[in-house]
């Protein structure tokens, strides 16, 4: 996690980590501390001209999980507005780098649950100053291939800023250059998840 307002170390390596590890070896950065860092992959940008809107399918509840836009809209709009389990029980992870994602159970996002605990480390940096209780969050249209899709953090905005822009703002010793940052979705039997958070800073 990049905490409010925190200095991360410049000089690493870029990084590239699946999110409930990332949030934990960020937070480990933002305190000033060196740690391991694994060789990334860029993060991708589907349509990276194309400026964050109101998505073409159909807005549904915050938890909408028909395609790939509503349910990384409705995951950070939960995110942000501190409904944690929510948010955790539209996603799907994978236990290691060598699994396939499932959806999240009650279980993981239960108050006491590893997912849910990942999500309340992540949440003060994936939100804006001053956020109120219904924030107005787009998410520009995007192409999925082969079942999966990666929201670059510049397609998704919050009341007007740039998920990329909110990170470096609840950050010291950042620029926009130094961060790379995605939402990755997945179709898992018809309905999508956001299945990792990809996460760099080199």
């Amino acid at each position: 996690m990049v905490r409010r307002n925190s200095t991360v170390p410049r000089g690493r390596k870029e990084s590239n980590i699946g999110w409930l590890v990332g949030v934990l070896l960020l937070g480990v950065a933002a305190a000033g501390c060196s740690g391991e860092s694994t060789q990334a992959e860029p993060v991708a940008s589907e349509s990276p001209t194309q400026s964050p809107q109101s998505s073409s399918a159909p807005q549904g509840s915050a938890g909408s999980q028909s395609s790939p836009e509503a349910v990384v809209r409705g995951w950070t709009t939960a995110l942000v507005t501190n409904q944690l389990k929510q948010a955790c029980m539209s996603m799907a992870v994978a236990p290691d780098k060598n699994s396939a994602p499932s959806p999240a159970t009650s279980e993981a996002c239960g108050s006491g649950g590893r997912a849910a605990n990942m999500l309340r480390r992540l949440q003060p940096s994936f939100t804006p100053a001053n956020s109120g209780t219904s924030p107005q969050v787009k998410v520009a249209d995007v192409t999925p291939s082969g079942g999966t899709v990666t929201v670059s953090g510049d397609q998704i905005t919050v009341d007007g800023q740039t998920l990329t822009a909110i990170v470096l703002s609840n950050s010291t010793g950042l620029k926009k250059e130094n961060i790379g940052l995605g939402v990755k979705a997945g179709n898992i039997s018809g309905k999508w998840y956001v299945t990792d958070i990809k996460l760099s800073i080199r």
